[in-house]
């Protein structure tokens, strides 16, 4: 189309209409002759039509042979502007200065693109070429490309591969780099093959040196794997350059927080900014500035093509895509899609190792909250245990507070549930206002479970207040359901052989109203757990060295010690009251007496049978004896 009006524009164009009573035959004798028209239509007794300049005497010739008048209109083109300028001598001197300006220009360089970089900054490399004579300005011709290439691979380590293009006024340098070469010790130099994840050796592949696990081996990050220190035929020890393979199974965990409240962006508006560049300067052609608000920007350039392109301007465009934030809140089911979406993601990191099992487990947080377990060390003799976690969030740790021994307490309401007995204290130097790191000394005193569960109590499916007045419902249910023998009989067999222990000292009626309790909590079970909760079974807790006397009833442990004087023979009944731990180099730990109490709690199940956690760690191996009350020692043999 553009080359037709071109070539319109060349031979000139003439406007004319045609008025008589038979039109369409001057049309024919147009069309007879080889004369071309177009834009013709119809008009009150006649047709007007555009016809190229040189076709006019025919155009007067077959009008007066069909009959018809001829009025000649408007006649454009090449040939009529010249005549219609040919008095404006400084109009050609310009247009040849135009000509010969864009020869000029196309000898010089005006754009330097720099294409394939990674690790490189593209700036650097600009600059880089501008040293050696690439640079806008630049005469074109001057520039020796393979030249400039050879340098740039001297000066830079990071270049395997590079080629300078110059294409007119633009030189484009397209470079492939370098793969960092993994960190290799030299074969003369003695090694060890170093353990670098904690996991069991399934494969053990050794080139050189001395293996020391087999599959089926149990390691720890940092052990030594491959020695190399080697035994020659005769028994004399050298040293080697350890070199080999060794494949283990491991677990990795990854986490993905995905919060409940989230934002999502809708596009309000349309934003555009041009700027136009001349010879590397950006001149903007609008006043307006960047618009308020979140907002994605499109960068587009328009390049000058065919002969404008050897001058040295561009147009460049931002279109500016104008947002409104928009919150919504996602379910826990689509949290958790998310969540999984990008781990998957994640997990095209360990694409060199090969995943043998997969475990997503999705944990629910009120209001943001992540809630982590970091260690937990635990006792089996004495039942008590020290247990790390950390609860995050990005918008704050809710309000706090800590008592004078470090102590953790919620005002507002706990955020956090541990179902075992114990106590939280804060870890100062790894608490921050987004994190709370804490230590929960506990004892497994819960009948209902050995498990240690954590959960946050405020996404319970159902509300404290709303569970009170459900429980107190579902008991009146019970009541009607059950007699007060049906209740009792019911508990004898719940507890088995604990019921008697229970029911000692106790009245009928209160026997009967813990029945009915036991029936409510069994038929409510769980109607108050959170739907997401992190368990430790009890089997996976650990064991601790530990030290008895007194025939059993004493058990130490290096955070713990229970004491349970029902059997002991002559001990007098009552509270214990003081407990003294003597060591073999002479020093003391006094745990609890009138004076002190240097112990994480006391838990007791009678007045007779107390278990104290202690505030430190001690070495049971080095216990010379322990005395209750002031006055009762035993002896460690």
């Amino acid at each position: 189309m553009l080359m037709k009006k071109l070539i319109r524009y060349c031979r000139g164009t003439v406007q004319f209409t045609v008025v008589g009573p038979y039109p369409e035959r001057f049309l024919n004798l147009c069309s007879q002759g080889g004369v071309g028209l177009w834009a013709s239509r119809r008009v009150e007794n006649g047709i007007t039509a555009c016809c190229a300049q040189c076709h006019r005497p025919r155009l007067e010739y077959y009008a007066k042979k069909s009959g018809c008048a001829l009025e000649i209109g408007r006649c454009s083109g090449m040939k009529n502007t010249a005549r219609r300028y040919r008095r404006r001598t400084g109009l050609w001197i310009g247009a040849g200065l135009l000509v010969v300006g864009l020869l000029v220009m196309s000898r010089f360089v005006w754009r330097v693109e720099v294409q394939g970089t990674e690790r490189l900054e593209p700036e650097v490399i600009t600059a880089a070429l501008a040293e050696y004579g690439v640079r806008s300005g630049a005469l074109a011709s001057g520039i020796d490309a393979r030249t400039v290439e050879r340098q740039m691979q001297i000066r830079f380590e990071e270049i395997a591969w590079i080629t300078v293009n110059v294409e007119g006024s633009r030189v484009t340098a397209i470079i492939e780099e370098t793969v960092p070469p993994p960190a290799v010790v030299e074969d003369g130099i003695p090694t060890n093959l170093i353990a670098a994840e904690t996991g069991f050796i399934t494969k053990v592949e050794v080139q050189n040196g001395n293996p020391v696990v087999k599959p089926g081996d149990s390691v720890q990050a940092g052990d030594l794997l491959v020695s190399g220190i080697m035994d020659n035929k005769v028994g004399e020890s050298r040293t080697a350059h350890a070199r080999g393979q060794v494949y283990a199974q491991v677990r990795a965990k990854l986490e993905i927080f995905t919060p409940y409240e989230q934002s999502d962006y809708v596009l309000r508006g349309i934003a555009r900014r041009r700027y136009l560049r001349i010879f590397g300067v950006e001149v903007p052609l609008q006043i307006k500035g960047i618009p308020d608000g979140p907002y994605r920007v499109e960068h587009t350039a328009k390049e000058p093509q065919g002969l404008w392109a050897l001058l040295p301007v561009a147009l460049r465009e931002d279109c500016y895509l104008l947002m409104r934030e928009v919150k919504k809140t996602v379910t826990p089911q689509e949290a958790m899609r998310q969540a999984e979406k990008a781990l998957a993601l994640r997990e095209q990191d360990w694409a060199e190792a090969k995943i043998i099992s997969r475990e997503a487990v999705g944990t629910e947080s009120p209001e943001g909250y992540t809630l982590t377990v970091d260690a937990n060390m635990y006792d089996q003799v004495t039942k008590c245990g020290v247990l790390t976690y950390t609860l995050e969030n990005p918008d704050g740790i809710a309000d706090y507070a800590l008592q004078e021994n470090g102590e953790i307490y919620f005002p507002e309401g706990e955020i956090l549930d541990i179902n075992q007995y114990g106590y939280s204290y804060i870890i100062p130097d790894q608490s921050t206002d987004t994190k709370l790191t804490a230590a929960y000394y506990y004892r497994l005193d819960n009948p209902e479970s050995t498990d240690l569960v954590l959960s946050f109590t405020q996404w319970a499916p159902i509300r404290l207040s709303d569970y009170k007045e459900l429980w107190k419902q579902t008991k009146e249910q019970v009541k009607q359901e059950f007699s007060e023998d049906e209740a009792i009989e019911h508990l004898k067999q719940a507890l088995g052989d604990e019921y008697e222990e229970v029911a000692s000292g106790v009245s009928r009626e209160e026997i009967v109203d813990i029945g009915y309790e036991r029936l409510v909590d069994e038929r409510l079970d769980g109607r108050f757990d959170c739907p997401e909760k992190i368990t430790i079974p009890e089997k996976a807790l650990g064991e601790m060295s530990n030290l008895t006397l007194a025939d059993g009833n004493i058990k130490v442990s290096p955070i713990a010690i229970c004491v349970d004087t029902r059997e002991m023979q002559d001990y007098p009944e009552g509270y214990i009251k003081r407990v003294k731990i003597s060591f073999k180099d002479g020093t003391e730990y006094v745990v609890v007496d009138e004076n002190v109490a240097n112990h994480m709690f006391a838990v007791g199940h009678t007045d007779r049978d107390v278990t104290f956690m202690f505030n430190r760690m001690i070495d049971v191996n080095e216990i010379a004896s322990i005395v209750l009350d002031g006055d009762v020692e035993f002896q460690v043999s």
